[in-house]
């Protein structure tokens, strides 16, 4: 039986919705060459920045990573732990380096890039580097940090995607149609 979406399930489906959105229209589709872009009520000084950083920017990737990571975090990572372990072990391979003076293994990537996105501890490298480094720390003392090439995360992006439609998946029989 469809019972209504919780308040928890809803925050969830509408940022990865949004994310969704957004990623589509960063996509190729040629948005900011388009009539509709073009009649959008936008100041002009807002619209130049548009146009130079494009919608796909570092902005938009922080975005995307707050609502994959920091929404969700409490209320999907026991449900679909093994997921996370699975892109945590991907992720030594997309990272350039990882220090860390938590003692855990496998290293665990995905909590400390959320915890790093949620304290704003993230910094963009220029080319040509181009990398996005992540620092988490606690009250403890401990310390991580991983650097990893903006060419990666757009995979960190789509494995935390995978997640997001597995739970769509498992959620969608017990949410009310329209």
């Amino acid at each position: 039986m469809a019972q209504p979406i919780s308040q928890e399930d809803n925050l969830i489906l509408q940022s990865y919705c949004t994310v969704m959105l957004m990623n589509a229209l960063a996509a190729g589709n040629n948005l900011l060459e388009s009539d509709y872009y073009k009649t959008l009520n936008i100041e002009p000084p807002i619209r130049q920045m548009i146009d130079e950083i494009k919608v796909g920017n570092r902005g938009a990737l922080l975005m995307f990573l707050y609502a994959m990571l920091v929404i969700p975090r409490e209320l999907l990572s026991a449900k679909y732990q093994a997921e996370y372990n699975e892109i945590d072990l991907r992720l030594v391979s997309l990272t350039q380096s990882t220090n860390t003076t938590y003692d855990e293994s496998p290293v665990q990537y995905v909590r400390h890039i959320r915890n790093a996105v949620a304290h704003a501890r993230v910094t963009f490298s220029p080319p040509p580097d181009d990398s996005v480094t992540f620092e988490d720390k606690d009250r403890g003392g401990h310390t991580f940090a991983t650097t990893m090439p903006l060419r990666h995360v757009g995979l960190l992006l789509d494995d935390l995607q995978q997640v997001h439609r597995k739970w769509v998946n498992d959620c969608r029989s017990k949410w009310p149609t329209r």
